[in-house]
This record gives C-alpha cells, sequence and structure tokens, in this order.
C-alpha cells in the first residue's frame, strides 16, 4: 500500500473509533430539538453543548489525520499551531460537556410542602 492508502485508511479508522462520541452528539441534537418547546434554556444548552463536544472531536480528527501529515510531506509544522489545537481542544470539549451537565440542572422547580403550623414555635 501506498502512503496515500495508509492516509485514508488511518482517519477511516479514527473516524470509526470515534463514532459512538458522534452519535451521541446527533442524538442530543436530535433531543434538543425535540424538547426545544418545552425547556428552551435546557435544550439550548443541551445543542450548543453537543455543538460544541461534535465540532471539537471533529476538528481533532481533521487536524490529527488530514492536515498534520499534509504538513509533514511540505516539511512544515508549525509548532505553535499545533501546541494551540492539541491544547485548545480539550477545552472546547471540557466546556461543551459543562454545558451538557448545566442543562441538567437548569428550570427545574422544587416543590416544597406547606408549612406547618407547629413550625412556628
Amino acid at each position: 500500500m501506498n502512503a496515500a492508502n495508509n492516509f485514508d485508511a488511518d482517519l477511516l479508522y479514527a473516524v470509526i473509533r470515534h463514532i459512538p462520541l458522534f452519535l451521541a452528539c446527533v442524538a442530543g441534537f436530535v433531543a434538543a430539538l425535540f424538547f426545544w418547546r418545552r425547556q428552551r434554556l435546557a435544550a439550548g444548552l443541551v445543542l450548543a453543548g453537543a455543538m460544541l463536544l461534535f465540532l471539537a472531536q471533529a476538528a481533532h480528527l481533521v487536524w490529527e489525520h488530514v492536515f498534520i501529515p499534509e504538513m509533514e510531506m511540505q516539511g512544515a509544522v508549525p509548532e505553535a499551531l499545533d501546541t494551540l489545537i492539541l491544547y485548545g481542544l480539550p477545552y472546547v470539549s471540557a466546556f461543551g460537556l459543562l454545558l451538557v451537565l448545566a442543562a441538567a440542572f437548569v428550570g427545574r422547580h422544587e416543590d416544597r410542602p406547606g408549612r406547618h403550623f407547629y413550625e412556628d414555635e
């Protein structure tokens, strides 16, 4: 196999390994759109969080399996940009996860029982 076939196979295997996360993000998109009328804030947070998770993972795959091999063939890999991407994308993923977790707790109202007349004493 030549270098192009290895490149395609590596990218394909990487995409296959990340399919569960991509499917979870798509399920988050669909669920957010489905519940948009009932809970706008929670659905918006899930939509934004799932989108950030999806984009961060896709950007990582494209960076690792498309841009880096292409730059290595040309002989010039910008170290500063590589460092920024590889250290910045986990923060984007973490922020996306934080938005999804925040969506679980927004808009909830705790039903408190009425005060009992003995509590005043």
